[in-house]
């Protein structure tokens, strides 16, 4: 959690009013390119994407072309920019322009070896602080086998990337997030997207973790520290009285919020 009147979190919903503006779910991916420029230019420093695009836009005039012949007798690829006729590659270019962290799904029961070449998400580096010196203490957090990775392309083109995982207890309720996980080299963590919204905002490539006598995991990043237990989880509070301002989609494309 962001320290209080430092940081604004401010949330940006595709609500059933965005939905009927702009058609179902999932939108072309030019359209949703528009709207996290629109977000970048009214000042948000450190922009989350909680939407996985695993494969490429099938709407985008690109796949369509490549997929049907008959769409060439429908209109003329050549009247409309380049960059438009591939909704990825457009977005993409929007990726790269701004502060964004793309989500992804780490996966725990994949049986293939390690496949981490075919999905680049990036690792964060760690800094330990620890009675056993400056490595990952056995059987501390989990350890994935497996990613549902966003399409290459843009993968490639965000700045960052964080898991979205998470997993209710046996009563269905949410009380605890990973924070890190390992994947591929046991020695490589990987930051969750909530962790990775925060080293983008506050502009750090690494974090350090001490481990006291109780064993118990402290992260370090910034002025913050932030408690985990020892599989690198942290517990949820209640949910707060004040909830950050939630705006639609539909209102920020059509220039309907304040910077």
């Amino acid at each position: 959690k962001a320290p209080s009147g430092v940081v604004d979190i401010v949330i940006v919903e595709i609500d059933e009013a965005s939905l009927k503006q702009h058609g179902q779910w999932p939108w072309p991916r030019d359209l949703f390119a528009q709207l996290l420029k629109t977000i970048q230019e009214a000042g948000a420093a450190s922009i989350g994407i909680n939407v996985i695009f695993p494969e490429r836009d099938r709407t985008s005039p690109a796949y369509l072309l490549e997929s049907s012949g008959d769409f060439i007798s429908l209109t003329d690829p050549s009247m409309a920019p380049a960059e438009r006729l591939d909704h990825d590659t457009y977005l993409a270019r929007s990726l790269a322009s701004g502060p964004f962290i793309l989500g992804y799904e780490f996966l725990f029961n994949d049986a293939r070896k390690d496949k981490s070449a075919e999905c680049p998400i990036p690792n964060v580096p760690v800094s330990w602080n620890s009675p056993n010196g400056g490595s990952i203490p056995d059987g501390s957090f989990f350890q994935a086998t497996g990613v549902l990775c966003n399409y290459h392309p843009l993968t490639k083109a965000a700045p960052s990337a964080g898991f979205l995982n998470g997993a209710p207890d046996d009563d269905g309720v949410l009380r605890r997030l990973p924070l890190l996980i390992r994947y591929g080299d046991p020695n490589q963590l990987y930051p969750s997207f909530a962790l990775a919204v925060l080293l983008q905002l506050y502009d750090q490539p690494s974090l350090s973790v001490e481990i006291g006598d109780n064993l118990q995991p402290r992260l370090h990043l910034a002025d913050l520290g932030i408690s985990m237990d020892s599989h690198g989880n942290i517990l949820l509070g209640p949910p707060g009285l004040i909830r950050p301002p939630h705006y639609s989609a539909a209102d920020i494309l059509r220039g309907g919020v304040p910077s």
